[in-house]
């Protein structure tokens, strides 16, 4: 038999390329994609925008995550993963359990639920964690993170199974808590992305809309109606010929005999103890000072819009101010 005089045979070198490939596939998942694919800032250019105009929102998404839309629906996926993360306009709050109930999971928090294990909060998001044992030893693991606007949940949702099996006898709950921790964990690659793309998200100004800044605060108005500053001068000021002062701003719509009327500040304005307001909140700005945003208007277009600058001018900076 002739010797291979020090050459490798073929199927040797096969198998060998085979381990470094599935090795260097291994490494990719559990190191590259911990860094590389998921580490940049948001500020950074590689960051990309997905922009909803019909829904008036944006957020940044990394080029790590693949962007896909179908039939309405947005999600992100991570490279060589099952980890999904959803972006929802909805009515009712619900979360990706898939494994268990085949679909997205609509609840109640003010009714409980026996899947949501906890809450919490990032950013302006009011954030749930899911936990659901989905059979086979796979367990759906879901974090629900949601804004309000008009009545209308904007839903980010990170869907991040996994697979383990309790042995018998075991503490069922232990395990729950064991296998529901990194869901909180920050450092976990999953959920320190999600939280990333979470503080990009931002509602812009969709069509019809008007933006206003006064006296460091910032709000947006529905387009037809106007805004317009109130003076307001002392007899003896008007007598001297003083001009008058600026005391706040009315914003303001005329159709018809019907009049539709929303005040930010005025003369003598003051929520506490004024019972003739149909609505006043109390708003201080990013520079301290306190404005009361009021109407006496009592029908449903005055105080949806009313209730939409008020919720502008906290997204804008301003705080609701509780005495």
């Amino acid at each position: 038999m002739k010797k291979n005089d020090g050459f490798i045979p073929l199927w040797a070198l096969l198998v060998a390329l085979g381990v470094i490939v599935v090795a260097g596939g291994v490494w990719y998942l559990n190191s590259s994609s911990g860094t590389k694919v998921f580490d940049p800032s948001p500020n950074d250019p590689i960051w990309r925008v997905y922009t909803d105009t019909a829904n008036g929102f944006e957020v940044k998404y990394p080029t790590g995550v693949t962007l896909q839309e179908q039939n309405g629906d947005v999600s992100l996926s991570f490279p060589g993963d099952k980890a999904r993360i959803y972006l929802k306009v909805t009515n009712t709050l619900s979360a990706p359990l898939f494994g268990t109930f085949g679909g997205w999971y609509q609840y109640n928090k003010a009714a409980g639920s026996p899947n949501l294990v906890s809450t919490g909060t990032i950013g302006n998001f009011a954030v749930d964690y899911f936990m659901q044992d989905a059979g086979m030893g796979s367990w759906d693991r879901a974090i629900n993170a949601y804004q309000t606007k008009n009545g209308t949940y904007y839903e980010l949702s990170l869907y991040y199974p996994r697979e383990f099996s309790v042995p018998a006898g075991a503490d069922h709950q232990a395990a729950i808590a064991e296998a529901s921790a990194d869901l909180h964990d920050l450092n976990n690659a999953y959920v320190k992305t999600f939280t990333k793309i979470l503080n990009t998200f931002r509602f812009t100004l969709p069509q019809g809309v008007e933006k206003k800044t006064w006296n460091g605060m910032t709000f947006d108005y529905p387009a037809g109606w106007t805004v317009r500053e109130d003076t307001y001068a002392t007899p003896a000021q008007t007598a001297e010929g003083t001009p008058p002062s600026v005391v706040g701003l009315s914003i303001e719509k005329v159709t018809g005999a019907e009049q539709y009327f929303i005040e930010i500040g005025g003369r003598q304005a003051d929520c506490r103890g004024n019972s003739g307001y149909a609505k006043c909140v109390t708003i201080q700005t990013p520079d301290k000072q306190l404005w009361p945003v009021h109407t006496i208007n009592r029908d449903s277009d005055t105080l949806s819009v009313f209730d939409s600058i008020v919720q502008s001018i906290v997204q804008h900076g301003g705080a609701i101010y509780r005495y």
